[in-house]
């Protein structure tokens, strides 16, 4: 629990009062909170996706779905909430995110006021602030796979008087007159068999998707999933299609770096993962995502890298694209997690309920999803502590008919699709991926303006790349040497120097393309209310970026986004120590 400074104590009887203020121009499911502290006031702006309490007197607003009744708005106190919300109970307010390690909060603590959104690019707008240039923005956004007590939560930003925000993720963040607290809503289950976790698992999803239509809404929600040739996105989408229609993408190809001679000697399958054949066999629409990257357009890829220094998902550019055809929420039930809650591994971090799952997979499309109206619904996020429960069933003697006994063995999904009349030799061998590593802009509209702002030109970036990633590959494979192969121990052993590229401390080209995403995104935001624009004066917060003493001019040369010498790590570790303000 944090104390609020200078609260003016008014006593528990006063409950805040919730002032909705719809905004078209904002993103979608956006939405940005003040907080007036004194007044007792949550003045929200907010998207066009964003649903009010249908009230003369709203307590909640909410920005996705959960596995409640709508009409209650009891999202605060559900166990599975997929997107975002704000409710307020009494003299609390709850802030709520996502019951999933893949979408956050920000929030902010002024003097009499706290602001929270869920869209970075949109608090950082609102607030005239940006990301630190100088910072290794890799440490808050890639430690989301570090679980749900070990990630970082402070975000370096330059502003006039504060030089961190911070992130809130599964965990409500509740604001009342005796401080900030922060809330889980775990609860403990338990699970007989196979058939027992499948059917509760089941009918959280079919209570979720319940919700993203009821009819108290005023547009209805659309089913998508992802189908691979792997595990995970093909169970989802079996179990998705079992309760509506379902649109599914799968991509072509795997990302595999195995030279194409030696992967014709070692599989015949080993460069195709496109599940579209298991997607028809399971009655989805099956889709084919473009692989072509030069087509996506700007405003798609922009949004896309704007969640943080990870590498974005842009393989998926085809679901956002479709998503802003549409006037439909769109609920994206994908695979996330799912290696660690359905795989066969006795791994004392996972057992441990933490969450801890490698590299953050999902959590860079954040923002994308926010601006786009889409809402992840990673299916294996639910129940997502209970993988000690899960794994019991999994090695259970029931399962030994869907247990492979090999590195790759994941004895549920493979279950629930076999069950579904799919083939055992259609999938679930040899992990692959249809994502890659990126670092700078792929779309040729956004990269002829990236490279025109910045002179990051078609040769640096590939010298840039070469050299780099070499580097960082010999320390990567000397780290799992190490931990023999362990990637959960490996992640919660990194350091700040074998967090990113090696090169990342003195030239940083995937934070420079962040920064300059973000500069774009933010100077087309739309101009907040007044009476927003008057709370956040009134706070201490707000002010111009251009008044703070360390703002240059935009960058124009590569090493404008370079290190002055401090170290990324000792910048980064003296947010944790930074008390709000300056």
């Amino acid at each position: 629990s944090i104390a609020l400074p200078n609260y003016q104590h008014l006593g528990d009887v006063m409950s805040f009062k919730l002032i909705p203020i719809s905004n078209p121009g904002l993103p979608r499911l956006a939405w940005c909170a003040t907080v007036d502290l004194n007044g007792r006031l949550c003045t929200v702006e907010h998207g066009p996706f964003v649903v009010v309490e249908p009230t003369a007197q709203p307590t909640w607003l909410v920005a996705g779905a959960w596995d409640g009744p709508f009409e209650k708005g009891g999202f605060h106190k559900s166990e599975h909430v997929f997107g975002s919300g704000v409710r307020v109970e009494g003299d609390e307010l709850f802030f709520v995110p996502a019951s999933t390690m893949i979408d956050r909060l920000f929030w902010l603590r002024g003097s009499s006021t706290v602001h929270v959104s869920n869209s970075l690019v949109v608090l950082l707008g609102r607030l005239g602030a940006r990301l630190d240039r100088l910072a290794d923005h890799w440490l808050w956004s890639g430690g989301a796979g570090l679980g749900i007590y070990d990630y970082l939560r402070d975000v370096r930003i330059e502003h006039p008087t504060h030089r961190a925000m911070h992130q809130v993720m599964y965990e409500s963040l509740v604001v009342s007159s005796r401080g900030v607290r922060f809330e889980f809503r775990t609860q403990p289950h338990h699970f007989s068999d196979f058939h027992d976790y499948v059917e509760q698992l089941t009918g959280v999803v079919k209570s979720v998707i319940r919700n993203a239509n009821a009819p108290q809404r005023n547009r209805s929600a659309r089913l998508i999933s992802n189908a691979s040739r792997g595990y995970d996105s093909p169970a989802v989408t079996a179990l998705l299609t079992s309760l509506g229609q379902t649109t599914s993408y799968s991509g072509a190809r795997s990302n595999t770096r195995i030279p194409a001679v030696l992967g014709r000697l070692l599989a015949d399958d080993l460069y195709d993962d496109d599940g579209r054949a298991i997607a028809r066999s399971l009655g989805a629409d099956a889709q084919l995502l473009n692989p072509d990257l030069r087509c996506i357009p700007a405003e798609i890829e922009r949004w896309m890298w704007a969640s943080g220094q990870v590498s974005p998902e842009l393989s998926q550019w085809n679901v956002f694209d479709d998503a802003e055809r549409g006037d439909n929420l769109v609920l994206w039930c994908a695979g996330h997690y799912g290696d660690c809650m359905w795989g066969t591994e006795e791994d004392e971090v996972l057992l441990s309920g933490s969450m801890a799952r490698g590299m953050p997979s999902g959590y860079a499309l954040a923002e994308a999803r926010v601006r786009f109206g889409i809402v992840d619904c990673s299916v294996p996020f639910i129940f997502g502590a209970e993988v000690a429960g899960v794994l019991a069933i999994s090695l259970s003697d029931d399962m030994a008919p869907w247990r492979l006994g090999n590195t790759y063995d994941r004895p549920i999904p493979r279950r629930i699709l076999e069950e579904r009349g799919i083939k055992r030799t259609e999938f679930g061998f040899g992990k692959k991926a249809v994502t890659s590593d990126y670092e700078s802009p792929q779309g040729k509209e956004l990269l002829s303006r990236f490279s025109e702002a910045t002179h990051w030109g078609p040769s640096t970036v590939a010298a840039y790349r070469g050299i780099n990633l070499s580097m960082y590959a010999v320390r990567r494979a000397r780290a799992y040497g190490r931990l023999h192969g362990d990637r959960s121990k490996l992640v919660l052993h990194h350091t700040p120097k074998n967090s990113v590229r090696y090169l990342g401390d003195h030239l940083d080209l995937q934070r420079a393309t962040l920064l300059f995403c973000h500069e774009e995104l933010v100077s087309t935001l739309p101009p907040a209310p007044s009476c927003c624009t008057r709370q956040s004066e009134l706070s201490g917060v707000s002010g111009s970026v251009a008044q703070h003493p360390s703002q240059l001019a935009h960058p124009t040369h590569p090493m404008a986004y370079a290190s002055d010498g401090d170290s990324t790590g000792e910048r980064v570790g003296e947010a944790l120590d930074v008390a709000d303000g300056g």
